[in-house]
């Protein structure tokens, strides 16, 4: 029983260079973080160290997502705008004739999104804000669906999800405090007391408010 409450130091270096394992984790690992659990018992041993720590996934390293988010915006811009080391000739010399081509082109797109109508018959699947009749349309919105493009909308619904559910637990939950004080003064024989609902009612409200609740949190650890 000694070793549950303290147990003996776990070795060191825990990590040992493994990333963190919630990608590879189940559905029910990641809602309920038990993918953190060899990690938690290291730190309940022993003070944790910054060798405990796992590495961060490289997809989801900062400097990679950085990157990734800043060619995809750029590929968006004018030639001009771009930095020096991203524009077609990396020392800024760029041939008349080659200036010439890419000041057509940035014409050309920005006359596009004035006449899509026209555009060839024969051409891509459309994908809405993927495909843009504007090639430069300087759209970091269209970079971030690009780059993070489930990521981003599962998080942006999961966010609403959330919202709702924090904006109608309240509701629910005055309910069920309605239903518990017409119950009460019912059974009290109060007069003109109203008659309250059933009990199933009651039970539906307070398993109504624990699901809300717990959806609400799940949505928002995910």
């Amino acid at each position: 029983m000694l070793k549950l409450w303290h147990p003996d130091p776990a070795s060191p270096n825990f990590a040992e260079g493994k990333t963190v394992p919630d990608v590879d984790a189940n559905v029910f690992s990641q809602f309920t973080f038990w993918w953190l659990t060899p990690l938690l018992r290291v730190g309940w041993s022993r003070p944790l160290e910054s060798e405990d720590l796992w590495d961060l996934n490289t997809q989801k390293q900062a400097s990679v997502c950085g990157d990734r988010i800043e060619r995809l915006f750029y590929e968006r811009c004018p030639p001009r705008k771009r930095p020096s080391y991203m524009r077609p000739f990396a020392n800024n010399i760029v041939p008349e004739a080659e200036r010439e081509d890419l000041e057509k082109a940035e014409a050309s797109s920005c006359e596009a999104a004035t006449m899509g109508e026209k555009r060839p018959q024969i051409e891509a699947p459309w994908i809405p804000l993927f495909n843009h009749i504007n090639k430069w349309d300087q759209s970091l919105l269209r970079a971030l669906n690009r780059a993070f493009f489930w990521r981003f909308w599962t998080a942006g619904l999961f966010k609403g999800v959330a919202d709702v559910l924090n904006a109608t637990t309240p509701v629910v939950t005055r309910l069920l405090l309605t239903y518990l004080s017409e119950a009460y003064y019912h059974s009290r024989g109060t007069p003109g007391a109203p008659q309250p609902g059933s009990a199933s009612y009651g039970f539906g409200l307070a398993i109504a408010v624990a699901a809300m609740q717990e959806g609400q949190r799940i949505v928002i650890q995910s």
